[in-house]
């Protein structure tokens, strides 16, 4: 079953990477959506893939970059938008 999640993560993810390895890590597993900076420091991330993919998307997010530091992860759960790819989505 394919589900969509948005994911708000904290901490020190701006600057050091975190958008890229969000991206190789959704090319790894098939993941579709988007990646970006917010303005406020956080990173945001539209997820969709299939449920066991998603958690273990959610899983490398919490792991973060070689120099991120990821503090917390705020999970919203959302309706499916069939994504073609995963980008990074830069201001």
């Amino acid at each position: 079953m394919i589900i969509n999640a948005t994911i708000s993560v904290s901490g020190r993810v701006q600057g050091v990477g975190y958008r890229n390895f969000v991206q190789m890590a959704a090319n790894v597993l098939s993941i579709t959506g988007w990646v970006r900076n917010e303005l406020d420091g956080t990173v945001t991330a539209e997820i969709e893939g299939q449920q066991a993919m998603v958690d273990e998307m959610i899983e490398k997010c919490y792991q973060g970059s070689t120099m991120s530091r990821v503090d917390k992860i705020d999970i919203r759960q959302g309706e499916i938008k069939n994504h073609k790819d995963f980008k990074v989505i830069r201001l």
